[in-house]
């Protein structure tokens, strides 16, 4: 669990010291406060980067040149440590753990399983499989350590083989290899994805019933992993398909292509389901891959919830944070009014600390 979070230079937020944080941080404020920044603060430490931008530029501070976010942990033991990041606007990167230097942001990431929940999330349910893949993977990276190395040598492998798909005289013989090369570690990819989505799947119904019974037992989810039943094993679908791969100059089958596909009363959910339970339900995704995470390596997670009350009504704000408890995850947690939160906790044994967020200072209340 974060005790103590140091803010340097992002975006409004010049120079902020929070001490005392509890399992339930609440922050408040009016719009352009900073209440965001530092959620997006919390995630550099967990990610390496922004939720909000992919260029680092944007969210350094206009007077400086780089910011710096560092924090005081305690893991599930009770032992201390602490961990650190810097970005610089020229794009170089500086990660430490309890003084130590980090090679790359994946050591980092591992220190800090973080959630984001906020108005993107919808894309869970609306948007293209991308963020659902990236969500499935992010469960398994976290708690299956086979996985990483796997997918890292398929997306190798299938930049070299698109890279000769481009080409139109290729050298078959490369791209034998190649697409070889793809395969083995895609397969294995596609194996931890179909272990790991089952007992998913499980926590995934369990929450929905907790928020909305209704609605979960209409909701189906299923994993598509890249390629069809009907097009064999990746190896044969490649085969049969490298014609229409050539002419298009990429690869069409692999777990580069996977979904969790999302069906209500047998149509995709997106063309059924109202605002709100695309809410609920892409709340329940990012709270089963918690309780999962959680779970598998009994450590508890991180939640940023942004703008919780404009989320989810009153009845699904309680239903989500009493979830959130239940878990003993880490949370914090957005909004505009004070009042908007704290009956959200009120009936919860979780420590619930409250601070005020104004023009980039943050004050314990």
């Amino acid at each position: 669990m974060l005790t103590r979070l140091t803010i340097v230079h992002l975006r409004n937020l010049i120079d902020v010291e929070l001490e005392g944080l509890a399992q339930v941080n609440l922050f408040t404020g009016e719009n352009g406060a900073g209440k965001t920044s530092l959620l997006e603060a919390l995630h550099l430490l967990g990610a390496g980067r922004s939720f909000r931008h992919t260029q680092i530029g944007p969210v350094i501070h206009h007077d400086a040149d780089h910011l710096l976010v560092s924090c005081q942990w305690l893991d599930e033991r009770g032992l201390g440590h602490t961990a650190g990041l810097q970005r610089w606007k020229d794009g170089r990167v500086r990660m430490r753990h309890n003084g130590e230097s980090l090679a790359t942001v994946a050591e980092l990431a591992s220190l800090f399983p973080m959630q984001v929940m906020n108005s993107s999330s919808l894309e869970l349910v609306e948007g293209s499989p991308v963020q659902r893949r990236q969500l499935l993977d992010w469960g398994l990276f976290h708690v299956e350590p086979g996985f990483f190395p796997a997918w890292l040598a398929a997306q190798r492998a299938l930049r070299q083989r698109n890279a000769l798909l481009k080409h139109g005289k290729m050298d078959r013989q490369a791209l034998n290899l190649w697409t070889h090369a793809f395969v083995q570690p895609s397969e294995q990819v596609q194996k931890l994805r179909r272990e790991y989505f089952s007992g998913f799947r499980e926590q995934f119904d369990r929450v929905l019933s907790s928020l909305d019974p209704a609605l979960a037992s209409t909701l189906q989810i299923s994993l598509y992993p890249g390629w069809g039943a009907e097009h064999g094993s990746l190896s044969e679908a490649l085969e049969r398909g490298l014609e229409v791969d050539v002419r298009r100059g990429h690869t069409r089958f692999g777990p580069h292509r996977a979904d969790m596909r999302i069906s209500c009363r047998g149509r995709p959910a997106h063309a059924v389901l109202s605002r709100g339970q695309t809410k609920l339900v892409a709340a329940a995704m990012k709270m089963a891959q918690g309780s999962l995470y959680s779970k598998s390596t009994n450590r508890p997670g991180i939640y940023l919830v942004d703008d919780l009350a404009a989320e989810l009504d009153e009845r699904s704000r309680r239903s989500v944070a009493a979830q959130l408890s239940a878990q003993h995850a880490q949370v914090f947690v957005t909004a505009m009014e004070a009042a908007d939160l704290m009956g959200c906790w009120s009936e919860s044994l979780a420590e619930v600390a409250l601070f005020h967020v104004e023009q980039g200072r943050v004050s314990r209340r």
